[in-house]
């Protein structure tokens, strides 16, 4: 996983445990927070795969068995897949397929101006 991809505040995992990302320096360097300890995670981080789990532990609302909302947001399961419908103002959908939480997170902020964190 590249640093580049990533933001502070963003969900990682490294050796089977879920960190928040705290530090990225100007050599790509990670550091992620658990528990309140830090560590480095420069070799080790790997993306979380977003599931429908992890849409509810970000905050989701479940509409029904393939829609999802947080905010003005609507997830949609494309073939086991997430989607996000954005309906714009000529009516037509668009699909962005975030695959990671960190993907999702970095989208839900560049639109909103708000960070996803887990409720």
């Amino acid at each position: 996983m590249k640093a580049s991809e990533l933001r502070i505040g963003n969900l990682v995992k490294s050796i089977g445990i879920e960190y928040v990302v705290s530090q990225i320096d100007g050599n790509s360097n990670i550091k992620g927070v658990e528990g309140g300890t830090s560590f480095n995670l420069d070799k080790t981080a790997q993306p979380i795969p977003l599931t429908e789990e992890w849409l509810l532990k970000l905050g989701a609302k479940k509409l029904s068995d393939n829609f999802f909302e947080i905010g003005y947001l609507k997830f949609k399961i494309h073939s086991h897949q997430y989607g996000i419908d954005f309906h714009f103002g000529n009516g037509g959908e668009h699909y962005i397929k975030p695959h990671y939480v960190h993907s999702l997170q970095n989208l839900y902020f560049a639109l909103t101006g708000e960070e996803l964190t887990i409720k």
